[in-house]
């Protein structure tokens, strides 16, 4: 668990974890040292490197998640979150945990959120990233949604989001969605969206409300220079937005 952040000069970030000593290539902070300075001190490392100690956020603790495969971005979570309007009182299911980052986004969000994959390692790593956080309120299984959909302990799902590469074929499944709640598709290339799309049209209990790619473009700012940044996030995915009307 990380316990407190130290930020150096040119806002570089070190983590320590469970109250511990820190070691940064600027030396080693004492863990008695952090424990007794408050948010926005400094102290002093022991070759006298300056750093500012915080506590972390829910967002630190979230970019620090393990990695298995490759997560959904922020940028592509945060639409998905605006364009449902999820909240507090939400049922989540989630199909393609991979590393649990989606699970654990809405599970900040939520009251309640299933996760699936086909891959037990993947649910493995979502229940550890999901205790860092110390959530109760997510659960992870092994299971293909190709086949079922689980029902959620709460009757139906707000929103279901199928992180697949053939989300169509889950769409028979649909009934435990409540009527007005939402299917996401998480789509990398514009062939399997099209696809996804497309069955979706044929089907008279939804409607396709839009399909969108969030680009993500930094700019550089110091005094003068104001440039777009050379490392721009640019396409992740696609997002497929569908509705149950029926």
């Amino acid at each position: 668990m990380i316990t407190r952040i130290l930020v150096d000069r040119e806002g570089k970030y070190f983590y320590q974890q469970d109250g511990q000593d820190v070691s940064t290539h600027f030396g080693m902070i004492r863990a008695d040292a952090l424990a007794i300075v408050a948010d926005g001190s400094t102290v002093l490392s022991n070759t006298n490197q300056v750093f500012t100690v915080l506590t972390p956020t829910w967002l630190d603790i979230y970019r620090r998640l393990k990695r298995g495969p490759q997560i959904m971005m922020l940028k592509d979570l945060g639409v998905v979150a605006a364009e449902t309007g999820i909240g507090r009182d939400s049922i989540i299911g989630d199909a393609g945990t991979g590393s649990g980052a989606a699970a654990c986004y809405f599970a900040h969000i939520a009251k309640r959120v299933y996760s699936y994959d086909i891959v037990p390692e993947h649910t493995a790593i979502g229940e550890a990233n999901a205790k860092l956080f110390g959530y109760t309120n997510v659960s992870f299984a092994v299971h293909d949604v190709y086949d079922s959909i689980p029902a959620p302990e709460e009757g139906q799902y707000d929103l279901f989001l199928l992180d697949n590469p053939e989300p169509w074929r889950a769409l028979p499944h649909a009934d435990v969605i409540k009527i007005g709640g939402w299917i996401v598709g998480y789509l990398p290339s514009i062939n399997q969206t099209a696809e996804f799309v497309n069955q979706v049209l044929l089907n008279p209990k939804f409607q396709h409300r839009k399909t969108v790619e969030v680009i993500e473009r930094d700019w550089a700012i110091k005094g003068l220079k104001v440039r777009p940044s050379s490392a721009a996030l640019g396409h992740t995915g696609f997002l497929v937005f569908v509705r149950r009307i029926a």
